[in-house]
């Protein structure tokens, strides 16, 4: 990280002006982040909303859960902005999953709730820590750092006004003579048109708010960091040492030792003695200073507190607070149903990641080593890019390979020898070799097998190979001959096992 290509001004700040700095940020470059929000939200919206077109509040909440899956493009980008250089968007698209991928799990189950995602998220994707590394930098950094839960707190709030004055709007703008959508069966209704507009009226807003709620926290995180690490001060000393080097000549280096010379010879002013002031006179003259206007005056003022309606024969409520009334009564209930789905939610990932974690347990038994209970897998055609079907191998197998070592082809004979005994292994034996194993696995899961009793020949036919294939070491024509008179022993079509 070159401090020298940062383009704001490093200085110490409190975590509010830390926001601040976030949100002018934000509104430099507001049109970029908000159409890297949308290239990410839009295309995962409408996804959803096709394949859940029956369940509008599924779609709504789905939304709005997957905000950390749109949020590290946006941070991202500004992290490269603040030191100068500026991303398309053919080079975020290239980017795009590396930034979202860390943590992503994390983020959108347990972490979902952070009141400091903001402030956390930039740990994660710009300094790559996680673990234990990520807790006790978090924990470091988010020392005082309560301004990244008032944050998300307005955040919150700012995008629940917008998405209610989004609605407001629309029910002003239909005229009188087409008045087909009212306020209360805009923001009550559950079904039709209305809840579309409502999920519009959602999306717009979350989109509005979230280049100023990631940059704020990012704002407040290079505060914190320069507060640590001093990067005001390193940047300081950086400039008064070019600015330096670039003044330094002979001249100013003599002037400054003759000013050092005529200080030393000037007759100085002798010591005062410093005494402590009387505290009484000290007391009073404070008061005397309080004593003027300026440092305020008292005064008593009066004012009305409602204490409520005594007149029992009061009228109705307003129709305007019993509106207000009952869409506070929606919401409520509309939260409670919320609630409700992200404790099933909740409670349907921990039973996941439970049985995730008892499948991963060393003694959990697996099912193709229970009787009875073999899946049927394909047999595979080739093992280590070799042909082991039964119709390329030679009837004669063995003849076939002696053969070849008669005429000097000792690397094709070895190689038909091991292509014969992962073939019989495979199509005779059925031996649950899976599909892509190295020699390694193959050997393995042979010896593993009870019901093959020519192991160690596979084994000495293994290591030949392998030393044969990957060290260009060729075995003496005895030895191959040996391995094609065992072959025949332990593979031949006599053999049963």
């Amino acid at each position: 990280m070159d401090l020298s290509r940062i383009t704001i001004n490093l200085r110490p700040r409190t975590p509010w002006e830390g926001a601040d700095l976030g949100f002018a940020l934000a509104r430099s470059e507001f049109l970029r982040l908000w159409l890297l929000w949308l290239a990410s939200a839009l295309p995962f919206y409408l996804v959803v909303a096709l394949l859940l077109a029956s369940e509008p509040m599924l779609i709504a909440l789905l939304a709005w859960w997957f905000k950390p899956l749109y949020e590290p493009p946006l941070l991202f980008w500004l992290s490269r902005r603040v030191f100068g250089e500026r991303l398309g968007f053919s080079e975020m698209r290239q980017h795009w999953w590396r930034i979202i991928r860390p943590q992503l799990f994390a983020n959108l189950t347990w972490r979902r709730f952070s009141t400091a995602r903001s402030f956390n998220m930039p740990v994660a994707l710009l300094e790559g820590l996680k673990g234990s590394k990520r807790r006790a930098r978090i924990s470091v950094l988010g020392r005082g750092q309560h301004v990244t839960g008032w944050l998300t707190f307005f955040g919150i709030n700012f995008e629940i006004l917008l998405e209610l004055s989004f609605l407001v709007l629309l029910v002003l703008l239909i005229p009188t003579e087409l008045d087909w959508l009212q306020m209360d069966s805009l923001v009550m209704s559950e079904s039709g048109v209305e809840v579309w507009l409502q999920h519009i009226g959602s999306l717009l807003a979350m989109s509005l708010i979230a280049p100023f709620y990631v940059a704020g926290g990012f704002g407040i995180y290079l505060t914190r960091r320069s507060e640590l690490e001093g990067w005001d001060i390193e940047l300081g000393f950086k400039r008064l040492a070019e600015r330096v080097k670039s003044k330094r000549t002979f001249s100013s280096a003599a002037a400054g030792l003759l000013l050092l010379a005529m200080g030393f010879m000037l007759p100085g002013e002798p010591p005062i003695a410093a005494g402590l002031p009387d505290r009484d006179a000290v007391r009073q003259t404070i008061q005397e200073v309080l004593k003027d206007d300026v440092f305020g005056k008292r005064e008593m003022r009066d004012s009305w507190e409602y204490v409520g309606d005594t007149d029992e024969s009061a009228e109705d409520v307003p129709w305007l607070l019993q509106w207000l009334i009952d869409i506070f009564e929606g919401y409520t209930q509309g939260m409670a149903t919320v609630a409700e789905f992200l404790l099933w939610l909740a409670v349907g990932l921990i039973i996941a990641f439970l049985l995730y974690r008892v499948s991963q347990m060393r003694d959990w038994p697996n099912l193709n080593t229970l009787p009875g209970l073999q899946r049927r897998q394909p047999l595979p055609v080739t093992l280590s890019g070799l042909d082991i079907r039964p119709e390329s191998l030679p009837e004669d197998l063995v003849r076939q390979a002696e053969l070849l070592l008669l005429a000097g082809e000792g690397r094709a004979a070895l190689s038909l020898l091991y292509r014969g005994a992962l073939s019989v292994l495979v199509f005779r034996f059925r031996l649950q070799i899976s599909i892509g194993a190295t020699e390694g696995e193959c050997l393995s899961q042979v010896e593993l097998s009870q019901d093959f009793s020519g192991a160690a020949f596979f084994r000495r036919l293994t290591i030949v190979w392998q030393g044969m294939a990957y060290g260009h070491s060729l075995p003496s024509a005895g030895e191959l001959e040996a391995l094609c008179q065992d072959w025949d022993r332990v593979f031949g079509e006599q053999h049963e096992e």
